[in-house]
């Protein structure tokens, strides 16, 4: 166990458990910024002992998402690398290749392909994106950055439609734990004015030891530099601004500014784990857009690194929002 915390992609689970989920993020825009997509393979493990595989599907013009539901017998992983099947579908660091279809008639076949993946790094006193949060056993939710942006190829076939990904943009990240946080942003996008910038946020309410407080991971790729924020690393959240169509998120760091402005819109409903079991409900849009800006703080002399607006925008925000919102009135 100790083994696959220096390798987050693989599975962490083992073939029985209880009250426990684990699924993998995978996110596609074609080339002409015209369709995003995004894949989500799992496993859910509920307290009673029921358990089932599934692959979720949203799309920034699906109507309603697909869920397809199997038998946990279904799911085959590696321990050695990240290698998974659920009924014939594959998913692995540089491809996913799908043929599922759902009990309303939904289906979804296909391949991808991803080369020129860029890993949040690994280290050994810091195991991917949670940092050394990756250690703490009790953690309600870990979160796991495969790539932060990566060139795509292939297509595939959604209903009656087919959308070649072939010259776009992909991401990838996962999940796994017990529950989704109470509360939670997140945002990720990696379709900037400059090629190969990608950005992504996630702030949680983390429950600690009878308590909680808001965690939270950013990070920005610009011109080959993964600038990362995070709690462990000392960034601080400096302000959340709630307005009436957005929020707008301040964090600083010894060296840099960061400010985040998020629209607030509505989403496609898609199955979040409680207790193991996908029985939770949040809204994820896919065609959002926010705006970045990164500065050098004072000290450093201030002036701008990077300011744009990223398109295609995976945006959750989601649960109790208003307990966070009285925070920082």
């Amino acid at each position: 166990m100790m083994n696959r915390i220096w390798k987050p992609a693989v599975y962490q689970g083992s073939k029985r458990m209880k009250t426990y989920f684990e699924g993998w993020y995978y996110k596609m825009v074609d080339a002409g910024c015209q369709n995003a997509v995004a894949v989500i393979p799992g496993v859910s493990f509920e307290r009673s002992g029921q358990a089932h595989a599934f692959i979720q599907l949203a799309g920034s013009k699906l109507e309603k998402p697909g869920y397809f539901r199997f038998p946990v017998t279904d799911f085959r992983f590696s321990r050695k690398e990240f290698s998974n099947e659920i009924a014939g579908n594959r998913f692995g660091l540089n491809y996913l290749e799908l043929d599922a279809g759902g009990e309303d008639g939904s289906r979804i076949s296909g391949r991808l392909e991803f080369e020129n993946l860029s890993p949040w790094p690994v280290s050994p006193l810091s195991p991917g994106a949670m940092g050394p949060f990756a250690f703490v056993p009790f953690m309600q939710c870990h979160h796991g950055i495969i790539s932060m942006d990566h060139d795509v190829k292939g297509s595939l076939q959604i209903g009656t439609s087919n959308i070649d990904f072939s010259g776009g943009r992909g991401y990838m990240e996962k999940d796994w734990g017990r529950s989704f946080p109470s509360y939670h942003i997140w945002a990720q996008s990696n379709h900037f004015n400059l090629d190969r910038t990608s950005f992504m946020l996630s702030l949680a309410n983390v429950p600690w030891l009878g308590m909680s407080f808001d965690g939270f991971i950013a990070g920005l790729l610009f011109e080959g530099k993964l600038y990362r924020f995070a709690t462990y690393t000392g960034a601080r959240l400096a302000a959340i601004e709630f307005g009436s169509s957005s929020i707008n998120v301040h964090i600083r760091s010894r060296q840099h500014h960061l400010e985040i402005s998020l629209p607030v819109i509505d989403g496609i409903a898609l199955k979040t784990p409680v207790g193991g079991a996908m029985g939770g409900t949040l809204h994820e849009s896919l065609d959002a857009v926010i705006h970045l800006k990164l500065k050098n703080a004072p000290a450093q002399g201030g002036g701008m690194i990077f300011e744009g607006s990223g398109t295609s925008t995976g945006l959750e925000i989601a649960g109790n929002i208003t307990k966070l919102k009285q925070k920082w009135i």
